[in-house]
């Protein structure tokens, strides 16, 4: 994060609490004392995975229990999920053990380093189309790396700087999710600046078809092996297809669409897609049910 916006940061919350706060401030300092030293900081092993920074922003905000669930993997975290009810892996609920256990943690640079690294293979993973498609030269592709993993992390920043201060997430929630878009605004005008309004527009439209880029991918990888694998060409149409549906989901009118792109074996795989994402949908149903059930038998029992 940029000195502007740490300043940002720190000028917000010194307003917005009082009490506590010059042992409030010094937290603070000793976070960024942290990230110096580590290259990294406790809010980006959180993005690193994709479903804690949610975690952490439910926990703090609501701190209401994750519905058990069979979820996709390979969903990038939502700038606007503030507040959603997802269980972080390896971490329980409660007051401050996420931030508290990962703090811990970092304090040990092997620990450090690993989770610097894993966070950047994560984000060639899942934007490899899109570094091949810029072809920038290696520090300007490195560069725009790290705006992009300091863009992911602007909800965490924005939190965990909020507990060190003391405030409140729930009961200043609007003002930490404006917060939140405002430093991820400005860091995608660095990002803007960075890579000029063409390859700019590439950065949008990869990012805001993600959801449909990972289905894609999952789709590719079980026809890889077959006698008929899908092409980067029928990728990216498919892409677009299921974009321009507004869905990442394989949809009856996708599989129509998808006709005049693929060939009849690789339409079969799409057909055994949308099966499996049916039989998904029942599994989370009975389990929602069950759980539900579970809930209020326990109910009845305390009564």
């Amino acid at each position: 994060m940029s000195p502007s916006r740490k300043n940002y940061l720190v000028g917000f919350f010194l307003l917005t609490t009082f009490a506590g706060a010059g042992v409030a401030v010094s937290q603070y300092f000793q976070i960024q004392d942290l990230r110096s030293q580590a290259q990294v900081n406790v809010t980006q092993v959180a993005a690193i995975d994709k479903t804690a920074a949610k975690a952490y922003l439910d926990h703090a905000a609501t701190a209401a229990p994750a519905a058990d669930v069979v979820q996709e993997e390979d969903q990038p975290v939502s700038p606007d999920a503030v507040g959603e009810g997802t269980e972080e892996r390896g971490f329980r609920r409660g007051p401050g053990n996420f931030g508290a256990r990962m703090t811990e943690l970092m304090k040990d640079p092997e620990f450090a380093e690993a989770m610097r690294l894993r966070q950047r293979a994560d984000l060639d993973r899942r934007y490899a189309g899109l570094f091949k498609e810029l072809n920038l030269p290696a520090d300007k592709l490195n560069a725009l790396k790290d705006l992009m993993i300091e863009r992911q992390n602007a909800a965490m920043d924005v939190f965990a700087t909020a507990q060190s201060q003391g405030l409140n997430p729930r009961e200043n929630r609007e003002e930490l999710r404006q917060l939140v878009q405002s430093t991820q605004s400005e860091v995608d005008a660095s990002i803007k600046a960075a890579l000029g309004d063409a390859a700019y527009s590439q950065y949008e439209n990869y990012n805001a078809t993600q959801p449909q880029r990972g289905t894609v991918n999952r789709i590719s990888e079980s026809l890889s092996y077959s006698n008929a694998p899908l092409t980067s060409s029928q990728a990216q149409q498919l892409v677009t297809i299921m974009a321009q549906n507004n869905t990442r989901e394989i949809t009856d009118q996708v599989i129509t669409q998808a006709q005049g792109v693929l060939t009849s074996g690789q339409v079969a795989a799409l057909k055994q897609y949308q099966a499996e994402q049916q039989a998904r949908e029942v599994v989370n149903q009975k389990m929602r049910e069950a759980r539900q059930q579970q809930q209020r038998q326990s109910r009845q029992a305390r009564n």
